[in-house]
């Protein structure tokens, strides 16, 4: 009887692990699905704070811009200015280029940052939009040139007798005398 109570029981525990090789076969393929399906996800994720960073960034970028021109716009109210001598002359500047920053009223307006963003496109720069240190110089740079040309020439010498303040007499047809 114990015999049979083993055959059995061998038959039993046979029967079972092949009825269940199936379902662990396919929890193997279960666990690959799942791990393709996480790398998956990982990498949608990868990408989106990747995203998220990259607007982040141009956020700031903004903000940085605009806390810059409102402490531009306080600093002008609280000396009582009505524009910047440095604004006016990049203004003049852009100007004498042809780009239109508006009035020449020393403003940083609408207008003025356009043609700022213009000339620093034009001229391969960063382009900001900002009057940068960067972009006032090659605006003055470039208009130093302009401002030689329309200098008045220099005096030319003296024509008078400086002790009798009478013209003085000169003979260009004279011959000059010779020092040893």
């Amino acid at each position: 009887m114990t015999k049979k109570i083993v055959t059995a029981a061998c038959a039993l525990a046979l029967g079972l692990a092949f009825s269940m090789a199936p379902a662990m076969a396919a929890d193997e393929s279960m666990k690959d699905k799942a791990k393709d399906k996480m790398d998956t996800a990982k990498d949608k994720m990868g990408t989106a704070v990747d995203k998220t960073k990259e607007k982040t960034g141009e956020v700031v970028e903004k903000t940085k811009e605009k806390a810059a021109d409102v402490k531009d716009t306080i600093k002008n109210k609280v000396s009582g200015k009505k524009g910047s001598e440095d604004v006016r002359t990049a203004q003049q500047a852009l100007t004498d280029k042809g780009f239109n920053p508006g009035p020449i009223d020393g403003k940083m307006g609408p207008k003025t940052k356009g043609a700022i963003t213009e000339f620093q496109k034009k001229e391969n720069m960063k382009v900001t939009g900002r009057l940068d240190s960067d972009t006032k110089a090659k605006l003055n740079g470039s208009t130093a040139s302009k401002k030689a040309d329309t200098t008045a020439p220099a005096a030319s010498p003296s024509t008078t007798d400086s002790s009798t303040g009478t013209p003085a007499a000169t003979d260009t047809n004279a011959p000059k005398k010779q020092t040893q």
